[in-house]
C-alpha cells in the first residue's frame, strides 16, 4: 500500500513509469533502513534526493544545489530518444559496431525468447547449432561469458568454464547434465568470449572482468567529449561481475592521465573510502593500461553513434587493447558524483544544466 502511494506521488512529479516502480521501491527501503530522522528524509525528497545520497554526496544546504538530483535525472528519460535501441539491445549493438569488431566481444549465438539457438556471425567463424555445440565450443575455449540480451548491472550475467569434464557456473560446479538443463532453461541470452583482464587489474582482483566506466557527451555532431570516469573491481561479493551496488569497489579516474584514486565501496548502507582491495589486500590505485588508446577508441566509436548525445561505455581493458562491454543509454550517475558534483564539473555541468533544465 505505502509503496503504491509513493509510486503515485512520483508519476505526479513526472517520473517516468519504470523509474517511478525503481524508486518507490528504494525510498520504501530507505524510510525504513537508513537512521536519519523524518525530517531529514523528507528534506532530501522535498529536493529531489533519496535519503541514501545525504551519506553518499554529503548533502547539506550549501552544497545541494550542485548535485543533479535522482528526479530531475529520471525525469530527462529517454535522453537518447529513438535511437537509444542502438545501444540498450546487445546483439544490435554488436551489428551496428561491426567496424569497430577488433574492440568488441565475439558473439557465438543468441539464446531467443522461444529457446531457439541461432548462430551469429564472429570473427572465429564458428556455426552453433545446439546446446552440445555450446559444450563443445566451451572445451575450445575453456571459458565463456553468458548474458541477457538487454540487461544491466551485470544481473543474470553467468561465467561458464570447464576443467576436462567439470563445469563452472560462476566458480560453481556442476555436472554436464546440470549445466545442459541451465543452458536449455535459458532465454534472450548471448554466447560470447570471456574477457580477460590486463594482468596489471588481474593483480588486485582476477575473479571478474573489471571494467572502466566512462561518460561521454555530444552536445552536437561535430563535438564529443569523454568527461568522466571510474574503475570497477569485483569481490568476493559480487561474484563474477563488478556491480558496485552489489559489493563491487569504485575508483575515480584522472581523465588526462589515466590514474585511478580514492577507492570507495558500500559498507553500512553508504559509499565509504577504502585503500586496498578486501579479498587481495591489494592496494587500489594505479594507472589504467592502455588509457589514450581507449579514450581515443571510444570517441572514435561515440562519434560514430552521432544520433546519441550522451553514453555510459564499460571498458574491458585487455593485454592487448580493449573490449567494449555494453554502452549505457541511461546509465546511473550515483558514483560519478560521489567524487564531484555534476554540476560544478567543469566538462559536463553545462550538458547537465540543459539536460535537467537547471539554473544556478
Amino acid at each position: 500500500m505505502l509503496k503504491r502511494i509513493v509510486y503515485k506521488w512520483l508519476r505526479a512529479k513526472k517520473i517516468p513509469r519504470y523509474y517511478a516502480i525503481k524508486l518507490s521501491d528504494q525510498i520504501v527501503t530507505e524510510f525504513f533502513n537508513y537512521r536519519f530522522s523524518f525530517k531529514q528524509k523528507m528534506w532530501a525528497l522535498r529536493h529531489g534526493f533519496l535519503p541514501s545520497k545525504i551519506i553518499s554526496y554529503g548533502l547539506n544546504n550549501k552544497n545541494i544545489g550542485y548535485y543533479v538530483s535522482d528526479f530531475d535525472y529520471y525525469r530527462s528519460y529517454p535522453i537518447n530518444k529513438q535511437f537509444q535501441h542502438w545501444i540498450n539491445d546487445k546483439l544490435t549493438t554488436y551489428f551496428i559496431l561491426k567496424p569497430f569488431s577488433i574492440h568488441l566481444p565475439k558473439i557465438y549465438c543468441l539464446i531467443n525468447r522461444t529457446q531457439q539457438i541461432v548462430s551469429i556471425d564472429n570473427q572465429d567463424h564458428i556455426i552453433i547449432k545446439n546446446i552440445e555445440d555450446i559444450l563443445q565450443l566451451l572445451h575450445q575455449k575453456n571459458r565463456l561469458a553468458l548474458k541477457p540480451n538487454g540487461s544491466s548491472l551485470g544481473a543474470g550475467f553467468f561465467k561458464l568454464e570447464c576443467n576436462a569434464d567439470q563445469y563452472y557456473l560462476n566458480g560453481v560446479c556442476h555436472s554436464k547434465n546440470d549445466l545442459l538443463l541451465k543452458l536449455s532453461s535459458l532465454k534472450n541470452y548471448l554466447v560470447s568470449e570471456y574477457i580477460v583482464n590486463h594482468k596489471a587489474l588481474d593483480k588486485i582482483y582476477d575473479q571478474s572482468t573489471n571494467t572502466v566506466r566512462i561518460m561521454v557527451i555530444q552536445p552536437n555532431e561535430h563535438a564529443v567529449k569523454a568527461v568522466h570516469g571510474y574503475m570497477r573491481f569485483g569481490t568476493s561479493k559480487t561474484g563474477a561481475v563488478d556491480n558496485i551496488n552489489a559489493g563491487g569497489i569504485s575508483a575515480t579516474i584522472n581523465m588526462k592521465t589515466g590514474n585511478f584514486s580514492r577507492p570507495k565501496m558500500f559498507l553500512n548502507n553508504s559509499m565509504q573510502d577504502i585503500s586496498c582491495h578486501p579479498d587481495t589486500n591489494h592496494p587500489l590505485t594505479g594507472t589504467i593500461p592502455n588509457w589514450e588508446e581507449i579514450k581515443k577508441g571510444v570517441l572514435e566509436i561515440a562519434l560514430y553513434l552521432s544520433p546519441l548525445s550522451y553514453m555510459g561505455f564499460d571498458v574491458a581493458v585487455t593485454d592487448d587493447g580493449f573490449k567494449i562491454i555494453e554502452i549505457n543509454s541511461h546509465q546511473a550517475i550515483s558514483t560519478y558524483q560521489s567524487y564531484e558534483p555534476l554540476y560544478k564539473s567543469p566538462q559536463a555541468g553545462e550538458f547537465f544544466k540543459i539536460l535537467c533544465k537547471k539554473s544556478l
